[in-house]
């Protein structure tokens, strides 16, 4: 295949191997007519891409997209020249300098159909602009409305910087009919944007809002409960879910108390939550993605928080280094709970967790920045909680990460460079000679581009990842499993904005395991439509793709509270564990601040290895290859009045595995799920209520007990000797546990002086001291319950 050089790309005729293309060079800039052929902009992408291909020496790679080019060429004509003006900036807060993503940007009148969203680090491109004179608004919830006017000559790139006031009292937004983030929508099927205000609705033990407390409340997503901090969304196991800081995988961020996880509001921008049907960026997992987004220390002025309350303590500092240029944040929890529950409760609740975050962030100048984050947590208890059962549990995360972005002078093009090291290691047993111990532990490194061309987008990018797995689930073997997994490849995402506001987002990734000698190929697509015909304001959506993963979770699967899980890479000589998603949904405002979601989604498993039913996880482990399929439909409901709000979720699902011939249900197969959330302002105080349901969970039952005698050992007198007692299981997973439910409680009130703000909290965790089941010891038969009533106090101090 011939290689374009770049000084060669406004050439009438590209040569692509098997086909010439004809391009006609940039026509002269018109007020009336549009440039025939392809912009020099759209050249420039399709000539990276050809270039992804010879990186790759992928033949086929290389066909696909010269006929991409080809079938998208018309678009280009229909496009204004690429001579014509662009608008671009970023969007802060005046307080602090954090960048605002999700600002809607529109040049001329308020309603004006032309205008976007920033992106994640609050940057924005309004491309192919026609010459004139313009107003550009910068609207958002929460802030004061910012206009500046223009003037755009042809080939006149003009950067325009605002800072937003905060304004609690503005409630009405700019309408952009053609806005849009720099991913998908909220509302689009199984994709939620989440923001810090929404994480402090639900009320949580402590005065620290967190994604997790969020997570649980979400139809779709369920946990065991109150502890063991594992995640199952959609029929999804916890290892198949994907957590990104920043670009940064974690493998484990739950915490041992299911209310808390590694992302406390204080160090959170926005989160990305896909529960499934993600695009073609995001990949190595079959169930979803969690992409969290860490905010940028304040660049304006030192300011800080610390809290205090019965189940942990905190404290963040924000420290400009430069002003508006570089700044450093930090942020440390701690749990206390294990100290002063025996004091407060009479009881022991020994569980101890606790995370540390930091992160350097600067701005290089206008057009880029770069940030490094580190980040570690650390788990301890014993599961069984106070029953003196032993089920010592610890788990530590550790990961730091880089990541430098760019918005180019001149095209309309977005780079993001990211490279990170992430480990997790988990043991069970005592401390000093643990039982069982897994460690995962990672290199990932990425680099993404974004063309922004008027009507249409290209996303791809190229990704890197090398895996090492090292295990031991027998304590009588000092020998470690060890193995080591290379994958590699690459993506692509278009999107299309059409007419009458439907879009579409076909995509595609090449996956390729190579220390296996395996290379997939995932298609994905995603598609909105929001009619301006439609009642309600409607938006119907649809999501679906192919994804493979690589690793999978070794565990006792015979309950699903047991916590420890081993990583390992799937097992070799077999067929990749894949999936399939099909998700469609409606989301629709039937009155005025009510919002309504419908989601209907089907996941089909294949080749999935499952860890035959036993006691514990045991070195001999046999896996049986499992298919299976997770149905369900989510629907939420919310309301949002100036002093109230009120929120309830509903889900019902249904999660089938098959192993030769057997039907049987996974122990996350939690068939329906309610949640509910309401909240009151009274001047400056808050009150907050959340309840849960759950239903059931299923087990395994207890068919009976026998005397375990090994024959094989020639000095046993088989006459006499009483042998080991063990059990015999029944069917597998045939029984179900009692349902779960929980409600909490909290009221806070809010005290306010120049530069400090003082907030007191008081509450209650399972208000009505509800005897929810954790788990249930086959030996002793002794109950091991989840958290009882507990009144929390908190307090925290913010300066500002």
């Amino acid at each position: 295949m011939a290689r374009i050089a770049p000084s060669t790309i406004y050439n009438p005729n590209f040569s692509f191997g098997f086909i010439t293309v004809p391009l006609q060079p940039p026509a002269t800039p018109s007020y009336t007519d549009s440039a025939k052929g392809v912009s020099p902009q759209e050249v420039a992408f399709w000539y990276h891409l050809i270039r992804l291909g010879n990186i790759f020496s992928l033949p086929s790679l290389q066909r696909l997209l010269a006929l991409c080019l080809i079938t998208l060429s018309p678009l280009g004509s229909s496009i204004a020249s690429a001579q014509w003006a662009s608008i671009r900036g970023r969007v802060t807060d005046v307080k602090d300098g954090q960048p605002l993503p999700g600002v809607h940007v529109v040049i001329g009148e308020a309603g004006s159909s032309t205008g976007t969203i920033t992106n994640r680090d609050g940057y924005y491109i309004i491309a192919r602009v026609r010459p004139g004179e313009y107003e550009v608004t910068f609207s958002y919830v929460g802030y004061s409305p910012a206009s500046r006017t223009v003037s755009l000559n042809f080939d006149q790139v003009e950067h325009v910087n605002v800072s937003l006031e905060p304004d609690l009292t503005t409630l009405n937004e700019v309408v952009v009919e053609t806005a849009r983030p720099e991913h998908e929508h909220t509302g689009s099927a199984g994709f939620l944007t989440v923001r810090p205000s929404d994480l402090e609705r639900i009320p949580l033990p402590g005065l620290s809002a967190d994604l997790a407390g969020y997570l649980t409340s979400v139809p779709g997503i369920t946990t065991a409960g109150d502890q063991g901090g594992q995640l199952y969304v959609r029929g999804g196991t916890p290892t198949q879910n994907l957590f990104l800081l920043d670009g940064i995988p974690i493998y484990q961020p739950m915490h041992i108390v299911g209310f808390y996880s590694a992302f406390p509001a204080e160090i959170v921008s926005f989160s990305n939550i896909y529960a499934g049907g993600f695009g073609s960026r995001y990949g190595g997992r079959l169930s979803s993605v969690v992409d969290v987004s860490s905010r940028n220390g304040s660049k304006r002025r030192v300011v800080g928080a610390a809290s205090i309350a019965p189940f942990l303590g905190s404290v963040r500092a924000e420290i400009p280094l430069l002003r508006d240029k570089i700044s450093i944040v930090a942020s440390v929890r701690e749990s206390v709970i294990e100290r002063i529950a025996p004091e407060v409760l009479s009881e022991e609740l020994p569980y101890r967790f606790g995370d540390r975050f930091a992160k350097f962030h600067a701005f290089l100048n206008e057009t880029s920045h770069v940030a490094i984050t580190a980040i570690s947590t650390t788990d301890q208890g014993n599961v069984a909680g106070a029953t003196g059962l032993a089920n010592d549990i610890r788990w530590e995360n550790k990961a730091v990460g880089a990541r430098y972005f760019y918005l180019a002078q001149t095209f309309p093009v977005l780079t993001e460079l990211l490279v990170s090291v992430s480990s997790f290691e988990m043991q069970s047993g005592p401390t000093e000679a643990p039982d069982q111990t897994s460690r995962v532990s990672g290199f990932n490194g990425a680099i993404n581009f974004g063309y922004l061309l008027g009507s249409w987008e290209a996303h791809f990018g190229l990704f890197a990842q090398s895996t090492g797995y090292r295990y031991n689930l027998d304590e009588r073997n000092s020998d470690d499993e060890q193995e080591f997994i290379a994958e590699g490849g690459t993506y692509m995402d278009l999107r299309f904005f059409l007419r009458d506001g439907l879009s579409i987002e076909p995509g595609f990734r090449i996956h390729s395991y190579a220390s296996r000698g395996q290379v997939f190929a995932e298609p994905r697509f995603r598609a909105s439509w929001s009619p301006k015909s439609a009642p309600w304001g409607s938006t119907f959506s649809f999501a679906a793709g192919l994804y493979h993963q690589q690793t999978v979770g070794v565990t006792s699967d015979r309950i699903v509270t047991d916590v420890f899980t081993a990583w390992a890479p799937s097992p070799p000589f077999r067929d990749v564990p894949r999936s399939t998603h099909f998700i469609v949904g409606w989301s629709g405002r039937p009155l005025a601040g009510v919002s309504a979601t419908v989601e209907t989604y089907r996941k089909l498993i294949d080749h999935l290895a499952f860890p035959e039913v036993s006691e514990s996880v045991r070195p001999d482990t046999q896996f049986l290859t499992v298919e299976g399929v997770s149905n369900g439909v989510d629907l939420q409901l919310e309301v949002t009045r100036r002093r109230w709000f009120g929120k309830v979720g509903y889900g019902i699902s249904s999660v089938i595995y098959e192993a030769d011939g057997e039907k049987f249900r996974p122990p996350h197969d939690r068939r329906h799920q309610l949640s509910s959330a309401f909240g009151l302002s009274l001047g400056l105080i808050r009150i907050r209520l959340g309840w849960q349901y759950g239903s059931g969970l299923p087990f395994t039952q207890l068919a009976g007990f026998y005397d375990d005698i090994p024959i094989d050992v020639s000095s046993r007198d088989f006459h006499t000797s009483p042998g080991e007692p063990s059990i015999a299981l029944g069917e597998s997973f045939g029984g179900r546990l009692p349902a779960y439910h929980r409600l909490d409680v909290s009221i806070e009130r809010t005290f306010t002086w120049p530069i400090v703000e003082a907030t007191v909290q008081l509450g209650a965790v399972n208000a009505y001291d509800r005897s929810n089941l954790f788990d249930l010891d086959l030996f002793s038969a002794e109950r091991v319950n989840q958290l009882p009533v507990i009144p929390t106090v908190g307090l925290k101090i913010e300066v500002k």
